[in-house]
């Protein structure tokens, strides 16, 4: 233990024992039956009985009376870390890591395929997700017996754009191309993340598209 005085409560009922303000609940076997509580401060005590008057505990009493339960909170708290330890270390292993990360990698692809937008030669932000896709092969259909008509179009800022038969067209290869450049994107983050060999360089691959 730390230099200095050790404070310690020992309860045994409710499994507790406190050393040095640090709380730990586990099961252990009290020293002495009907202990109902053990008190150190300051290199002096007293134990509490369920059936009897307190008994005073000096210096002299420590290794034999309060030690034993400090050894018991000690080999708790080595076991509790232990296991942190080792929670820790699975967690930061290579198959969990590289889980995480293409985890992060689908739902960065889901977002960017369903939030997505361009900057369209024809002028104006569009969206490029599907349902962009559908709706602008609604028009080219609506236009295609009417090819010198024009149909308004509402851009990615609901703002609304004369656009012809052509302009359509456009639009739609961009959205087309945008897909595909999602996809190509994500394919090499992919093999980039399955590539990596530790937790730094798999930490070290930003998703983006």
């Amino acid at each position: 233990m730390a230099n200095g005085p050790i404070q310690v409560t020992v309860v045994p009922e409710d499994r507790l024992i406190i050393v040095n303000g640090e709380v730990l609940f586990f099961d252990y076997s009290p020293l002495e039956e009907n202990i109902h509580a053990i008190q150190w401060r300051d290199n002096k005590g007293h134990i509490e009985y369920e059936d009897g008057p307190n008994v005073e505990l000096t210096v002299e009493d420590y290794e034999s009376k309060v030690k034993p339960y400090v050894d018991f909170w000690q080999t708790e708290k080595d076991r509790i870390l232990e296991e942190q330890r080792k929670a820790e270390e699975e967690y930061n292993s290579v198959p969990n890591v590289r889980a995480r990360k293409l985890s992060e990698l689908n739902a960065s692809f889901i977002q960017a395929e369903s939030d997505g937008t361009l900057e369209s030669s024809v002028g104006f932000t569009i969206d490029a997700n599907e349902r962009a896709n559908r709706d602008i092969d609604g028009l080219i259909k609506a236009l295609e017996n009417n090819p010198e008509e024009t149909v308004m179009f509402c851009a990615a800022d609901n703002s609304f754009h004369e656009v012809t038969l052509d302009n359509l067209k456009t639009m739609q290869l961009e959205v087309i191309g945008y897909g595909q450049q999602l996809y190509q994107t994500k394919w090499e983050l992919r093999t980039r993340i399955m590539a990596a060999e530790t937790k730094e360089e798999i930490d070290a691959i930003e998703i983006k598209f």
